[in-house]
């Protein structure tokens, strides 16, 4: 019996000492496998992390780049139809419309009232003046005209003011378009003179037809003087106050 015990007391042990060999070898494996990187390893990483950060700034550079971009292109825009706006808003609240005007220095209002219409449907015109009344019951004599100065290459609308003082009309002259933006390549005018509601002596006219004006233009919007888009701008005018030519 006492061999038999250290028998297996000596079985015990092997089997010890095989579980603790096992154990040791398996957290070998494990610290073997946990290794760090190498330096090639780093270098490669940083290339890599390098070229992603260069590229996404790259991206964001150009997203910011074109938002400018299309605000400054809304800007001209905005500015281009204002203007537009503003010309079509006065010729339609305006009467008694003259093509090719030339003032004199003591001409009045009422002179110019009474001169001949002088516009005629068949024949475009790049300037229109007329009788504005978009300041209420003050009446001025507005001109638009096309302009482009020699030697320039900008074509712009030139809006020119007549007021009466002591019985002379002045005039205060600015351009209505952005002429470093905007670049009108040709405006022109045609007048519809329309018939009155009442002839001259005074009789209702059976087929009476406000006045129109046919307005052509084209041109190109910049920003940067960088060319951004071609524009052309037809529309029909007509008057909303009662016919007084």
């Amino acid at each position: 019996d006492r061999l038999l015990s250290k028998n297996q007391v000596l079985c015990k042990l092997i089997k010890l000492i095989a579980q603790v060999n096992i154990m040791s070898s398996y957290f070998k494996a494990q610290k073997n496998t946990q290794k760090g990187f190498t330096l090639v390893e780093t270098l490669v990483s940083l290339a890599i992390f390098a070229v992603v950060m260069v590229t996404a700034t790259g991206i964001i550079l150009s997203v910011i780049t074109s938002n400018k971009r299309n605000q400054a292109v809304n800007s001209v825009v905005n500015n281009l139809n204002y203007s537009v706006e503003s010309m079509v808003r006065d010729i339609k609240t305006g009467f008694s419309y003259k093509c090719n005007y030339t003032p004199t220095p003591d001409q009045t209002l009422s002179d110019f009232k009474s001169l001949p219409h002088g516009c005629t449907s068949a024949t475009p015109i790049d300037n229109l003046a007329l009788v504005s009344t978009i300041n209420g019951s003050v009446e001025k004599i507005v001109q638009y005209q096309f302009k482009q100065p020699v030697g320039e290459d900008i074509g712009y609308i030139e809006k020119t003011i007549y007021t009466e003082s002591d019985g002379f009309v002045t005039s205060a002259v600015y351009p209505l378009t952005d002429r470093i933006n905007i670049d009108i390549r040709s405006m022109s005018f045609g007048v519809d003179p329309g018939a009155p509601l009442y002839d001259a002596d005074g009789i209702v006219n059976s087929n009476p037809s406000q006045p129109s004006v046919y307005l052509l233009m084209k041109g190109t919007a910049k920003v940067n003087a960088i060319n951004i888009s071609d524009f052309f701008i037809q529309t029909l005018i007509s008057q909303r106050l009662p016919n007084l030519i």
